[in-house]
């Protein structure tokens, strides 16, 4: 009976890994972050100020902010910004890089360089700065609201679809942002993806991930970190391999429900395979009470129901420290989580991140579907075992596997720490940018023309 416990891809490029201990900074830049808010930067100043730089933010109300300031002030959410606007904020970004000083006598557009975070800053940078990284999150079309779906209206959609000719416009605007750019900065594979079919030369675009926020390192810097997956003086077979499952249901979309089951199905499945050759396995599956009745009436058609577990979503967490591996399935149990919503705010935890990541935070064995999520996570797969998406018999194959060798859990999990120190630590994630600011700084514009290297701006087909 089932139980509730109460108890291959395309590699994105990006920066080499650096290892904090020998990295060291090309120059102190002076690199202004022209963004909707500050809650939007922190992470990545933060992580520049450590390795030496000297970050300021600049914000739509012309506020510079130094390092000082980014902690002392609310960490306020950017507003939705109206394409019927957005030209307007262009202006006000044009008046705030030109008439703001950073320091005496500087203006922010005279900076070593400019670090824009939303569109209209971008545009006012491409048009006015020498030195310009754009950061490229999410395509302005799919960000920003038109007037008419803003307002509540009841004719919102078919006016909004009478409007597609303005974001057809915004999104070729955007485009002219990421061909001028000295560099496109992603943070996941997809959006590098879409940046080179807007036109971007792919050696302008550098994938850089959100550092970890302090509290997760001093996490992984204690003892607790790295538990061994085998309890000494105790065989497999007498202590039983438990497998962990945390996005099987919660994280699939609520308005497809399907979405649940497949994955129900997909992992079951291959459950009873790798069961009969390892019969001390458990599956422990974070399910919501709809997830587990499908999770019972399909495990028990599989006669896995007494070895098959549903726990409730505060029981994650415990779950993570407790398993000897954590399974994490393809892209449509990770596209609704992201990565690092509050990066850099006190509130930062392991809960906060994609299932994967914190398989590695916790010093789990990770076994992951091989996806481009998971290829932002890990491009080589340094510090997990990837299974085939979608495969039932490898996934099974190398669940068995892993139960059979506790050495190589062990490995996996100290190798993924080290994977995530050198790739994701403040320290790491500065130097990254530094190499970026390198590239930029070396081409910025000195005869009032931008250099574009690659692709030419090419005309962009948007489809609604």
């Amino acid at each position: 009976m089932l139980q509730s416990l109460q108890a291959e891809g395309a590699h994105a490029f990006s920066p080499a890994p650096v290892k904090p201990e020998i990295a060291t900074l090309s120059r102190p830049w002076r690199a202004i972050h022209a963004c909707d808010s500050v809650h939007q930067v922190l992470s990545a100043v933060e992580a520049q100020a450590m390795v030496g730089m000297r970050p300021y933010v600049l914000t739509p109300q012309g506020e510079c902010l130094k390092q000082s300031c980014f902690r002392s002030r609310r960490l306020e959410a950017p507003k939705p910004v109206l394409l019927l606007n957005a030209w307007g904020e262009v202006r006000k970004w044009r008046r705030n890089l030109m008439e703001t000083e950073v320091e005496r006598g500087i203006a922010a557009a005279n900076a070593d360089l400019v670090h824009a975070h939303c569109f209209a800053a971008g545009m006012a940078a491409v048009r006015n700065c020498p030195a310009v990284v754009y950061d490229f999150c999410q395509a302005i079309e799919n960000t920003a609201p038109t007037h008419a779906g803003s307002q509540g209206n009841s004719r919102s959609h078919s006016q909004s679809k009478d409007l597609s000719w303005l974001a057809r416009s915004f999104a070729v605007a955007e485009q002219f942002v990421l061909t001028r750019a000295g560099a496109v900065v992603v943070h996941a594979g997809t959006m590098r993806e879409d940046a080179l079919k807007r036109g971007c030369a792919p050696e302008n675009v550098f994938q850089i991930p959100e550092p970890l926020s302090p509290e997760v390192l001093d996490f992984m810097a204690g003892p607790e970190s790295l538990v061994p997956s085998k309890v000494p003086g105790k065989t497999d077979d007498q202590e039983g391999i438990v497998f962990f499952a945390p996005d099987v249901c919660l994280q699939a979309d609520p308005a497809a429900p399907q979405q649940a089951i497949n994955n129900i199905e997909f992992l079951l499945q291959a459950f009873a395979l790798w069961r009969q050759e390892i019969v001390s396995a458990r599956l422990l599956v974070t399910a919501t009470a709809a997830c587990a009745a499908a999770l019972l009436e399909k495990a028990t058609a599989l006669g896995i129901a007494d070895f098959v577990f549903a726990i409730p979503a505060d029981e994650c967490e415990r779950m993570f420290a407790e398993s000897h591996v954590v399974i994490a399935l393809g892209e449509t149990s990770q596209s609704s989580a992201p990565e690092n919503p509050v990066a850099g705010s006190s509130a930062v935890g392991p809960h906060n991140f994609p299932s994967a990541l914190r398989a590695m935070i916790a010093g789990r064995a990770l076994l992951a579907a091989d996806s481009p999520c998971h290829r932002d996570l890990s491009p080589h797969g340094r510090g997990l075992l990837w299974f085939r998406n979608g495969d039932v018999r490898d996934l099974a194959s190398r669940a068995a596997f892993l139960a059979r060798n506790p050495d190589l859990r062990d490995a996996l999990a100290a190798t993924a720490r080290s994977h995530l120190l050198e790739t994701r630590s403040p320290e790491a994630v500065g130097c990254q940018y530094d190499a970026v600011y390198q590239r930029v700084f070396a081409r910025r514009k000195t005869d009032g023309t931008t250099p574009v290297a690659g692709i030419p701006l090419q005309p962009l087909l948007v489809c609604f």
